[in-house]
């Protein structure tokens, strides 16, 4: 019987990214494959992957108004 372990989040991010072995994208697929709520939590990491872009430049452009913010 094969273990379906949750990967880290770290293998996930790899995984999004398109950097990880063969072996390692066979432990992912096996654990999705092992479930519906592992498909379910899945689809909301892809969601967050997918805005993450933008909130990092939104992030980046909101800093001079949240350190005017601070020092006035």
């Amino acid at each position: 019987m094969e273990v379906h372990h949750r990967p880290s989040d770290a293998l996930l991010a790899r995984y999004l990214a398109g950097e990880v072995t063969d072996a390692e994208e066979h432990v992912i697929l096996s654990w999705l494959t092992a479930s519906p709520a592992h498909e379910e939590e899945f689809q909301a990491w892809i969601r967050t992957w997918n805005q993450a872009p933008g909130l990092a430049q939104r992030l980046e452009e909101a800093k001079p108004d949240a350190w005017n913010a601070l020092i006035t």
